[in-house]
This record gives C-alpha cells, structure tokens and sequence, in this order.
C-alpha cells in the first residue's frame, strides 16, 4: 500500500506455506465458532438443533474449510502445491482482482450493519461470516504476496523535528492515515452494531441510513415546479440561493431521480479522481502502489463518504473550486476567478476565495465575477414560478425561516464543523441571547481581515494561500456541514506536491489527516458526536500551523 516496492519486484523468494494455512485456519475456526454460538431465529424452521439449513450449511463449510487448511498444512512441502501458490502470489491480475474483491466485499459488510441495503440486509447479515471470511482470505493472500516479493513497508521517517522528506513520503503517510482511521472507525462501529446491538447513531459516523441522499432529493422537490420558496408548503422550505434551486431543477428533469442521483455521484467520484491524480501525479503511468493511494484518498475519505451518503449539491461547489485551483495553476487566472462566479452563486460561502485574487490586485477579475453572481441570482429568480420581485420576497423570508427552525431542531448542528455550533454545543444558553449572533460575525468578519492582511503582507505561495482561505471558507460560516470538509482535498493534495518544504510537514499532514478521518466515537446526545469539537479543534490547530510554520523551497532547505 505504501509505495509497494516503488513499482519494482523484487525476485522472488520462498514462502513458509505452513504459516499461510496456519493463519487461514485460525481465522476460519474463530468465523466457525462464532456461527456456532450464533443460533437461528426462525424457531420454526430448525433444521439440526436450533440452526436452519442455511447456517447448518454455513458450518458444514466452515468445518470443511478448516479441514481443507490443515490438510495444507500437512502438504505444504508438495511441489505441486508449492507451484499453485508461486503462480498465485506472483500474478499481478490476481494482485488487482483480490484488492478489487476485498475492498468490495469490506464496503458490502459496511453497508450491512448501517442498514444500507433495506430488506436485504436480512440476507446479507446471515451471510456476514462468509463475507468476512472471503476478505480475510483475500487480505491474507496479499499480505503473503507481498513478503513473498521481499516486501518492506517503505514508511516514513521521522526524526525530532517530524520531518517528511519527499512526496512519495508525504503522501504514503497521509494514505497511511486515512486508511487506518477509516478500518478503526469501521471495526468500531461494526462492534457497536453486531456485538453490542446498538442502533443508529452508535452504529455509524455516517447520517442516519433512512435519510440517505436526501440533501439532493429534497432540493429537487422544491424545484421541479419552479416555487422553492412557497411559503404554503410543508415537506419543503428553502434555504439556498436562488441559483442553488436552478442547478437542482436542471437535475430534476433527469427522471428517475435516483438516475439523476447516481450519475452526479459518478461524475463527482471519477471527477476527484482524475483531478488527484493530476495534480499529484501529472504522468501517463501510475504504479500500483500510486492507484492503491490514489483509491485511499478517494474512496476511503470521510468528507468523500459523508458527500456521497448526503449527495449534497456541495459536490457541484467542490468541483468548480477544483476548476478554480486547476487553473489558476495552469496560469489562466481570469478563466479559474470567473469559475468562481458558479458555486458562489449557488452556496454563498466561497465568496472568501475571491481573496486570492484580491492578494493580486486581479479588480477587473473580481469585479466581472461579482456581476456574473449577481446575473445567475436574477436570472434565477426570473424563471421561477412568480418572477423576479416576488421571488426575492418570498426568498428572504423563506430564508429566516429556514435558519431559525433548523437551529431550534439542532439539525444545523450535528455533524458540523463550524466554529459557530461547537461554542454552542460547548454553551447552548448563547443561541437564546441576541447578541451573540452579531459578536461572532463580526468577530469572524475581523479575523478574517487580519489573516488576509498577514497573507498580503507575507505573500504566501498559492497553496498555503489557498489552504488558509479553505479553511476560514469552513470554519468561520454558521453552519459547515462535514461534507464541507471535501474541500481541503484540493489545498492538501497541493501541499504534498509543493516544492516548498519544512521540517514540520508531516505534523500539517498529520493534523490534516486527523480532519479527513471519522471520529464518531462518542454520541453526547441525540446524533451529535465527538466530530462536532475535535474537528473544529483540529481545524484551528492547522490554521496556526500553517501560519507559524516557516516553509522554504525545497534547495534552501536542503542548504539550511
């Protein structure tokens, strides 16, 4: 996983079988013992003791696999087995296959005890022992392939200073993190479901299973009839800008919804995919170890899987700020400042990143994005079902709305990121006095100015510039859902490929790994977990890192 060999195999050498099926049938006989202990529910369709013939099935194979293991173990000096094991450890369409399965097979047991799958997780449930069983025997194979080539994890070395020396490094112990706060999140809530028989919000660190997607369907019941903010309705009251409702009647014309639905989460996971790759490995051929961490930082990423299970129209933000980043690398910065024009209009908030521009005194750019924002706005309005005028009325009162109730009901506040919510989960008296509100903005609207000021002043390089904006662009608003987080993909993946360097790096990576991981290991109340004060915490913690981190090109470094 870790940059496995740096695309180079070793040649080969001779693996100690005995210790293959040893481990494999260790794990069986635990998988064994625990369907034993495990008796049918069906009491009425017992089939030998208190087990039904599907389970009954099940232990017969566990107890024939088992058996099948120590048979190995007795043959494991034959050559013919010896041959069977080279080819299979060697092959590399096997390599990828059973990465393939694994992951597959680990999401599918995921998706089971969240209750993803509706009425089929009664099956998929009986079945969870040979689901686990198959991703530890394709676990196993790779792990035996991989010392089999003479593997030697490569991972990073860190001396006082924590001290990352290159971007295969940075980038290894980033997946490294991600991948292990992923599995631990995972195996938590796996116990928390099957073993302790908890329910949501103990079995998860996603949202609840029954609301899945609904941040995309429920926009689109506002905006299919072109009346989003029809004060007269009840299922429904809208809280975007106008714009926001233009985008989701586009998609609402895509019948099914769900069709509608799915092609946004396509187009939004291979869009993420290809723009990591290019930005942190601009070539024609990736190694396996760079696929496997490119998959890690895709498909293993909270921010990502939270996105996804809420399907937020912040997919349609975070790709336009990509666009944005992308170039204004490329150097087309008036193209990349008027990309920005999209997702300001459809959300507000990156109103903040016209910052970069404005540290270029780029006027023209900001000002021609300005009037671009304000003509999606009209335009938007226009076409709704009461025209411009009466619209904008119904907008801001539909707008006050919105706020109050979601703040009273505490939705605005579970699974949140903003600085604004953990003061008041931390004190929930603030929310009933007046002024707090108008302290924190302007509080928020004077730190704001300060760091634009240091960054004028100290003409950061565009990545820092861009880290520090995205996350004021999280931190600062009322409200930061943690699919907000997706974000800091674009600012984290230019920093592990920046040439600037410092002996701090793998702590900026280290924090910014803590953010892109769950952390959903306490409930306090209601669905509200521990992610609403770390990763705040965390967030402000980074902030002053990159601040008082001095970084350097990589040559000056080198030369300190």
């Amino acid at each position: 996983m870790l940059y496995l060999n740096k695309g180079i195999e070793k040649p080969m050498k001779k693996t100690n079988l005995r210790w293959f099926f040893v481990i494999a049938a260790i794990y069986t006989l635990g998988l064994l013992i625990w369907i034993i202990l495990t008796p049918s529910l069906s009491t009425d369709k017992y089939f030998v003791g208190t087990y039904s013939l599907p389970r009954f099935l099940m232990i017969a194979a566990m107890g024939f696999l088992v058996l099948l293991w120590l048979a190995g173990f007795s043959f494991s000096k034959n050559q013919r087995l010896n041959a069977f094991f080279e080819k299979l450890f060697a092959s590399k369409a096997i390599k990828v296959a059973l990465w393939i399965l694994s992951i597959g097979l680990f999401f599918l047991i995921l998706g089971t005890f969240e209750e993803t799958f509706g009425t089929l997780n009664i099956l998929l449930n009986r079945v969870l022992p040979l689901q686990m069983l198959a991703v530890l025997f394709f676990v196993e194979i790779l792990v035996f392939r991989a010392f089999h080539l003479g593997f030697k994890p490569a991972l990073p070395k860190f001396n006082v200073q924590l001290d990352v020396k290159n971007k295969e490094q940075r980038i290894a112990f980033l997946a490294l993190i991600i991948c292990a706060g992923f599995f631990a999140a995972v195996c938590f809530h796996y116990v928390q479901s099957q073993h302790k028989g908890l329910v949501y919000p103990q079995n998860t660190f996603l949202f609840r299973p029954e609301d899945r997607f609904n941040d995309f369907f429920n926009p689109l019941k506002g905006s299919f009839d072109r009346d989003p903010y029809n004060p007269e309705r009840i299922d429904f009251i809208g809280g975007y800008l106008p714009f926001g409702y233009c985008v989701s009647f586009i998609f609402s014309m895509i019948r099914p919804w769900t069709l509608s639905c799915g092609m946004l989460v396509a187009f939004f996971l291979i869009f993420l995919w290809c723009f990591m790759r290019r930005v942190l490995y601009n070539k024609n051929k990736l190694r396996y170890s760079e696929i496997i961490s490119l998959f890690i930082l895709t498909a293993l990423t909270y921010p990502v899987l939270f996105i996804v299970d809420r399907t937020n129209f912040d997919i349609v933000v975070f790709v336009f700020i990509a666009l944005f980043v992308w170039f204004y690398l490329k150097g087309e910065k008036t193209l990349a400042t008027l990309l920005l024009a999209v997702p300001i209009a459809m959300k507000g908030y990156p109103l903040v990143l016209l910052t970069i521009p404005l540290l270029e005194k780029r006027f023209k750019d900001i000002a021609i994005t300005g009037g671009l924002v304000v003509l999606l706005e009209a335009f938007s309005l226009a076409i709704f079902k009461d025209g411009l005028i009466v619209e904008f009325s119904k907008m801001m009162t539909s707008f006050g709305t919105a706020f109050s109730i979601a703040f009273d009901s505490g939705a605005l506040i579970r699974f949140n990121s903003s600085l604004y919510t953990f003061l008041l989960f931390l004190w929930p008296s603030l929310s009933d006095t007046a002024w707090f509100s108008k302290a924190y903005f302007i509080t928020a609207i004077l730190l704001f100015g300060g760091l634009a000021w240091t960054m004028f002043k100290q003409k950061y390089p565009f990545w820092k510039n861009l880290f520090i904006i995205i996350i004021i662009m999280i931190l600062f608003p009322q409200s930061s859902g943690d699919y907000r987080l997706v974000m800091l993909i674009p600012p984290v993946v230019l920093f592990l490929s920046a040439e600037e360097r410092s002996k701090w790096d793998a702590l900026v990576i280290l924090l910014a790994g803590f953010v892109l991981i769950p952390k959903a290991y306490y409930v306090f109340y209601s669905d509200i977990n521990l992610g609403i004060v770390l990763n705040p915490l965390l967030l402000i913690t980074l902030l002053i890192s990159l601040l008082a981190i001095r970084f350097q090109k990589h040559d000056q470094l080198v030369k300190a």
